[in-house]
């Protein structure tokens, strides 16, 4: 049976960071408040985990293999607009004018940088599911930093943190399990291609980066923490004409600058 490259590699950067939130729990001694959080917020957390991991970054990876990086990410500017709604819908308060403003500028300048380059032609059929498996994965993840929030106002971050990845391997697995390849898919995920990579990148972005990300939920509106995590393009545009020797044309820049001055005002908003 065919292996679905996107559910082995989501399977693989999450059950790596797993144990290693565990172990910082443990370390830390905050697994010994772990029982005070209450079931309903352990609940709304592994929910939020099973949907913003399992689901939405398994349409993440499956919209890279079908759209390319630029699309995905580009389509990945909506959580932001996904977010602001389901927090309205439940009642909470929207970003005040200034953050919005913030917001705004930031998905400007991602949408400058991810347009800088020529994006190639795609089969229709290809394009049509890439894009909807973006927008579900932006949804996903609009869904799951709501959830998040709601989840913080009883554990701290680091319990956060381990609860949603424990939701998201048991997410991935239910959903290989429903579709018949659990051992498969668990047997491709050990033998990942090019560990080396794979590990440093899985370690920096799913252990330590997601904990940032739940320092960034915790401290700002949902709107504001869909459109700050977003801005990993940012990040890659400059670094690869440092040490790539890439070229960005001025719209680039000009992107880069406006999406960095949205996070000032968006902070001080």
């Amino acid at each position: 049976m065919e292996v679905s490259w996107p559910q082995a590699m989501n399977l693989f950067k999450t059950g790596l960071c797993l144990p290693l939130f565990i172990v910082t729990l443990l370390a830390t001694g905050a697994g010994r408040s772990f029982l005070e959080i209450g079931a309903p917020a352990i609940g709304i957390l592994l929910v939020s985990g099973i949907i913003g991991m399992s689901l939405g970054d398994t349409a993440y990876f499956s919209a890279l293999t079908r759209i390319g990086a630029r699309r995905t990410m580009l389509i990945q500017c909506l959580a932001p607009l996904f977010a602001a709604l389901l927090s309205a819908a439940l009642g909470e308060p929207l970003p005040g004018a200034i953050a919005a403003s913030g917001v705004l500028l930031v998905l400007l300048g991602l949408i400058l940088v991810l347009r800088e380059r020529p994006v190639g032609v795609i089969h229709p059929s290809r394009a049509r599911s890439g894009i909807l498996f973006a927008m579900t994965a932006a949804l996903c993840q609009a869904l799951g930093i709501v959830l998040t929030k709601k989840g913080l106002a009883h554990a701290t971050v680091l319990q956060a943190s381990t609860i949603r990845i424990a939701g998201g391997v048991m997410g991935i697995l239910l959903l290989e399990l429903l579709h018949g390849q659990l051992t498969a898919t668990v047997r491709h995920a050990l033998r990942p291609p090019s560990l080396g990579r794979i590990v440093p990148a899985a370690l920096m972005g799913s252990f330590l980066g997601f904990f940032l990300f739940q320092e960034a939920v915790r401290h700002t509106e949902p709107a504001v923490a869909a459109a700050l995590t977003g801005t990993s393009p940012l990040f890659v545009a400059p670094l690869s004409v440092l040490f790539l020797g890439e070229m960005m044309r001025a719209g680039g820049w000009i992107g880069t600058i406006l999406a960095v001055a949205g996070v000032v005002v968006a902070m001080l908003g």
